[in-house]
């Protein structure tokens, strides 16, 4: 028998701890029993920061809030920890393993994003990055997967993005790309913060705005198929000094395809001392 000197015995241990590693982070749980609804989410989290003077880390409190509310596909905004101002928290792996989940970090951080990620109770199948008209503006992103949820689902096309903030025709041409994603697939959720807002600095209505409009013509905004109005003041908490746009609808749920969404089941969760955003829920049944 051959006994291994000191330092082959080192490499060994490493490999076998790599390999346990791999396998650990790996593992999730198959979730193969059928499902009669899936409880969808969408979340700016704020570079998982709170929004407290103190700056603390909200991973905690964004993990409790997904549990509370049951959700099992759940698509993230401002997820990139993985910056000094933000503790370099790998937030999305930690929400996954807290979780049990499966993940997709999305952009690399190379590309200098806020960050766009997903989580979901089942695997995610095809992950690749789209990146948005952005000229002239921070590089925007979205991330395009399917899910292939159990009977009588079957396989969706999920769609995560974050738009831009800055100038109005550039977030319409990224809204245009994303209806064109949509477009490519039978039963598409595409999901996000929209920040149709720029049109309502200039003291004009939701109505009003190019990229609202564009939307809302092309995919099913299933807020308000919920019951939900079109123009309720749900999601961003702007400060205030800002109070005429304080609370407004920048977070969608938006879809396409042999959906029923669950009237009376669309939901806001969260406040202001986890994220400057609140998660927006909503139900779908097949």
């Amino acid at each position: 028998m051959k006994i291994l000197n000191k330092q082959q015995s080192t490499i060994l241990l490493i490999i076998i701890l790599t390999i346990g590693l791999a396998f650990y982070q790996s593992y999730r749980p198959s979730h193969t029993e059928s499902v009669d609804t899936i409880k969808v989410m969408t979340y700016n989290v704020h570079l998982f920061t709170d929004m407290g003077s103190s700056g603390q880390n909200n991973l905690v409190e964004i993990a409790q809030l997904i549990k509370d509310a049951g959700a099992d596909i759940i698509g993230l905004q401002e997820s990139e920890g993985s910056r000094m101002a933000s503790s370099n928290q790998y937030g999305v792996k930690w929400l996954a393993d807290e979780l049990n989940m499966y993940y997709y970090f999305g952009p690399s951080t190379h590309l200098g994003v806020w960050g766009v990620s997903l989580l979901s109770r089942w695997e995610i199948l095809n992950p690749r990055v789209e990146l948005l008209p952005s000229e002239g503006t921070l590089q925007r992103v979205a991330i395009v997967a399917e899910i292939d949820i159990p009977s009588p689902f079957g396989k969706i096309s999920v769609i995560v993005t974050h738009l831009s903030f800055d100038l109005q025709e550039v977030q319409l041409a990224q809204a245009e790309k994303i209806v064109e994603l949509a477009k490519n697939n039978d039963k598409t959720i595409a999901m996000g913060d929209f920040n149709t807002v720029i049109a309502q600095l200039d003291g004009k209505s939701i109505n009003d705005d190019p990229t609202f409009v564009l939307l809302n013509n092309s995919l099913v905004d299933s807020w308000v198929e919920s019951g939900g109005a079109a123009d309720e003041n749900t999601s961003f908490h702007f400060s205030e000094a800002e109070p005429d746009i304080n609370n407004t609808r920048i977070d969608y749920i938006w879809y396409l395809g042999d959906f029923t969404v669950i009237i009376g089941n669309h939901q806001v969760l969260g406040d202001e001392s986890v994220s400057d955003h609140r998660a927006i829920l909503v139900e779908f049944t097949a």
